[in-house]
């Protein structure tokens, strides 16, 4: 007897394993953050996580990076926020592929706090550039591009 599967099936099989994989790794760092839209782990507490930042004795004021990782579209994105008040904001992304982590997306902003809120913008940004720009998403090892030549705040 011939199994029959269409493309599309197949391909969503995949994309569903694919995801669940990436999603599973990523549960080594922690829970997925039940305030978040996307599927991220962030590694450092943010300006509004108060009952952390109580227990690690650090004031909101002080929170000034949070690293993070993400799963969209069936791929592992590391994101670095920055709040530098020295540097000129905007986002670079560039591929690494030695790394698990192969895509990274660099965001230098001025916006305190450095607060959840600002984090769900930040991916809704670039996930919405992600979907505009997916042969970008191609570079050649550690090829950067700007994606955004300005304060990440001032965008939609």
């Amino acid at each position: 007897m011939f199994l029959s599967i269409s493309v599309s099936k197949l391909k969503a099989w995949f994309e569903q394993r694919t995801h669940t994989k990436l999603l599973n790794w990523l549960s080594v760092y922690g829970e997925s953050a039940p305030w978040s839209d996307f599927n991220i782990v962030t590694i450092h507490p943010l300006a509004d996580e108060e009952e952390i930042l109580t227990r690690l004795n650090i004031q909101a004021t002080d929170v000034v990076l949070c690293d993070l990782y993400w799963v969209y579209k069936n791929k592992l994105f590391f994101v670095s926020l920055t709040v530098d008040q020295e540097q000129k904001p905007n986002v670079s992304y560039f591929v690494k592929s030695y790394s698990k982590n192969t895509y990274v997306f660099y965001v230098i902003t001025h916006h305190i706090p450095l607060d959840r809120m600002f984090v769900n913008r930040s991916l809704l940004y670039l996930s919405q550039w992600i979907e505009q720009n997916q042969d970008s998403l191609k570079l050649k090892d550690h090829q950067e591009i700007v994606v955004l030549d300005d304060d990440i705040t001032n965008v939609g």
